[in-house]
Formats: C-alpha cells, structure tokens, sequence
C-alpha cells in the first residue's frame, strides 16, 4: 500500500503543477491582451487623457 500511495501523490503533485502553468499561461495572455487593448485606447487618445488632465 505504501508505494501505490507515494505514486498516487507523485501523481497528483504532477497534474497539479501541469494544471498551474495552464494558468499562468492563461493569465499571462489575459494580461497580454489587457495591455495591448489599454495600449491602442491611449494610442487612439480613446481613454487616458483625460485622466492626466484631472489629475493635474
């Protein structure tokens, strides 16, 4: 029982780092996407300057 146990967990631990890097990939692109959106927004004068002249 003992070995079958230690693989089992080995196991596990293994489909949990594999589950863990698809969610860093997947937040790696949403931030990706985030950024490239923001990036046209004030490209386009669409949102940001508006901000600046508030805040100043």
């Amino acid at each position: 029982m003992g070995e079958n146990f230690l693989s089992d967990t080995s196991h596990i631990q293994q489909k949990q780092i594999h589950v863990f890097q698809k969610i860093n990939t997947a937040l790696i692109d949403l931030y990706w996407e985030l950024g490239k959106t923001l990036s046209e927004k004030v490209k386009n004068n669409e949102w940001g300057y508006k901000c600046y002249n508030t805040v100043r």
